[in-house]
């Protein structure tokens, strides 16, 4: 069992760590760079599949918020 500051701990952890995947993808996506050595059609694929984790740590950010609101409004001290 963890007690509620451990859980809200672990879980703003887990936010934060999202929140950077959001920039590391949207930076490369968009980072000539980064995607120099590939041909077009591995850019495109790279591109889209870096916008879609992008998407993907963006919902995992608000299920993160939700989850730590919910257990910073609660009584309950061990989950």
């Amino acid at each position: 069992m963890l007690s509620r500051e451990d859980l809200l701990e672990s879980l703003k952890l887990c936010k934060d760590e999202e929140s950077r995947t959001i920039l590391v993808c949207g930076q490369n996506g968009n980072n000539p760079l980064f995607l120099a050595n590939l041909s077009l059609e591995e850019q495109s694929r790279v591109k889209a599949l870096l916008l879609a984790l992008k998407k993907e740590s963006e919902s995992h950010v608000k299920t993160y918020e939700q989850l730590i609101a919910s257990i910073e409004a609660s009584e309950q001290d061990v989950f």
